[in-house]
């Protein structure tokens, strides 16, 4: 009876302004949907795919973005049904973030000018009904931005509902993709560092790494109970051998590490292929991963060695890299 009063009291918080913003929202992204039904799938989304439909799992994607593929898909059995619940998340997020803003109605007009922008930006909508790990990502994060806005005007002062509310966001950001480990680290050590400062009492500063980290887990813990085959190698190969390329195209490389480089990928070709745009290019080298691993160490000292000799090559590589912008 409690739950349900609670749910009759967040109901009743409902206004029109908020039905308006949510409907055009989801109307409008819903629409992109229907025209490019089922939506937009890439290699990744097939591969998900297939893992569904055969049940053997890998972590090359990570498994809980494909556990979520799946439930969508036993609600309603077709990809689409991943476009939509990924609507739905933008739509009830960008619907809370207005209303929590929303300090008049003289503001209202603006939330309604800003909306419209953002369904008229095509790549919103394309976004949403793209069916890959991406986009409950970088939702997720949109979301923590959010909490800390909200964390930040309670001046650090919050309620152990609203820490176990954080850490699960925190919790899906750092699962949803390999990357999400350098957005929540940071995070989550600045936040216990000010709730030190701000709110020692309240042991929040102990409260929310003990439940992020439990999150975590429980997250982590849908691989076992799936048996769910580790092939996730090293999320980061790509990238660093897509950033040696840079160096590679200048030829700036000296003799003894392109002997290095050559144990497992062809440094001409590097050289002729590297795009600072597109790191899949690096498969065209004949890349063997297997073997880079083994000499991973001594590549990070190598980049190191060049990214401080050549900064003028890092800045280039990383204001035109699409994966680090």
């Amino acid at each position: 009876m409690n739950i349900l009063t609670k749910i009759k009291n967040c109901l009743k918080k409902i206004d029109k302004y908020d039905i308006i913003i949510f409907l055009l929202t989801f109307i409008s992204f819903i629409t992109i949907l229907y025209v490019l039904y089922p939506g937009i799938l890439t290699y990744d989304s097939y591969n998900q795919l297939n893992q569904i439909e055969t049940k053997n799992f890998n972590d090359w994607h990570p498994f809980i973005h494909t556990f979520i593929e799946m439930i969508c898909l036993k609600v309603r059995n077709s990809p689409s049904s991943i476009g939509i619940f990924q609507i739905s998340i933008f739509s009830i997020l960008w619907t809370s973030i207005c209303k929590y803003n929303r300090k008049n109605k003289n503001i209202f007009v603006f939330e309604i000018i800003v909306t419209v922008l953002i369904f008229l930006n095509p790549l919103n909508p394309l976004y949403a009904i793209t069916l890959w790990k991406d986009i409950l990502y970088c939702y997720s994060i949109l979301a923590l931005c959010f909490i800390m806005e909200i964390v930040y005007d309670k001046g650090f002062i919050i309620s152990n509902k609203f820490v176990l509310f954080l850490s699960i966001v925190m919790a899906f950001t750092f699962t949803l993709r390999y990357n999400g480990t350098f957005v929540v680290i940071p995070t989550l050590i600045m936040l216990i560092f000010i709730l030190f400062k701000r709110d020692r009492r309240s042991k929040n500063y102990l409260k929310l790494p003990i439940i992020t980290i439990a999150a975590i887990l429980c997250i982590q813990s849908l691989n076992l109970i799936y048996n769910v085959e580790s092939n996730q190698k090293d999320a980061l190969a790509q990238k660093i051998i897509q950033y040696t390329g840079a160096f590679a195209k200048e030829d700036v490389i000296d003799e003894k590490d392109k002997k290095l480089l050559n144990n497992f990928i062809n440094v001409e070709d590097l050289s002729y292929y590297y795009n600072p745009y597109y790191a899949d290019t690096i498969y065209e080298c004949n890349f063997k991963e297997d073997i880079y691993l083994e000499y991973k160490k001594d590549i990070y000292a190598m980049v190191f060695k060049y990214t401080f000799k050549y900064p003028k090559i890092f800045l280039d590589f990383a204001l035109k890299s699409t994966s680090l912008i």
